[in-house]
This record gives C-alpha cells, structure tokens and sequence, in this order.
C-alpha cells in the first residue's frame, strides 16, 4: 500500500487533471497535509473517531470546517474508486433477442417466428390496456 503522502500527492493530481479551481486545490493540499501529518502511519490504521476529532479541532470558522470536511469526503471517495475491480472495466455488450416457444423454452427463435411470437405478445398487451381503458372510462362519471 502507497504511503498516505504518496496518495495525497495522486489525490491532488487527480484534481489538477480534472481542473478544479487552483484555489481549491490548494485548500485541499493544506487540509490534507495537516491530516496525513496528525494522523499515524498507514491509511488503513485511520480511525473514525481519529477523523472526527480531526474535523471538530476548534478554532477554526465554520466555512473552514466544512470544507475540511468536504476535503475529506472527497478523498475517501477518490481512495474507493482507486481499487482494482475489474468489473468496472467490463462493458456490457450486445445481447441477442431470445423467444420462449411452446416446443422448447430453451431454443433460439428463427426470425419469422421470432417476428409472431412479438407481435402476438403486443396484440395481447394492447387487448389488456384496451380492457383497463373501458372499465375506468364506465366507472368515471361522464360530464356533459
């Protein structure tokens, strides 16, 4: 595991690269440079009492807490989405049609069937919606 300075240092670039305000980011480099500096060794050791005693260090304004607190959200969140899943990299690809028949539920539909198979489902989606539409229409009452 990188040392809490080296991911604070890949942290701050990060948002270089995205061009957050320099402001901001210099903000932020503070907060974090006092962080890492009161807190012990590795991130992993971090504790949430340790963060909270860290935010409610008084003497300080209230807009300067706030972003400290934002600082640090925002750091955690970079850290989360820093691991490895290898899923996130996967992309979800194109997936054929499959038609359920009455002869196999688990073969593939030729298209002409495939075509009847569709429009037999929207024949009976339509009739449904068509018997919904009349019996709401004979219970409301009709003004003329």
């Amino acid at each position: 595991m990188p040392t809490p300075h080296a991911l604070m240092t890949a942290y701050l670039a990060s948002l270089e690269a995205r061009r957050i305000p320099f402001n901001t980011i210099k903000a932020y480099r503070a907060d974090l440079t006092r962080f890492v500096a009161l807190m012990p060794g590795e991130m992993e050791a971090i504790t949430v009492a340790q963060i909270e005693a860290y935010l409610g260090a008084g003497g300080v304004s209230e807009a300067t807490s706030r972003r400290r607190h934002a600082c640090l959200r925002s750091f955690y969140q970079w850290l989360i989405a820093q691991e490895e899943n290898p899923m996130a990299r996967l992309k979800l690809g194109a997936t054929r049609v499959r038609c359920v028949t009455r002869s196999s539920s688990r073969s593939w539909a030729p298209f002409p069937q495939r075509r009847r198979v569709i429009a037999r489902s929207l024949r009976s989606c339509m009739k449904l919606a068509c018997a919904s539409a009349k019996r709401s229409a004979s219970r409301s009452p009709t003004s003329i």
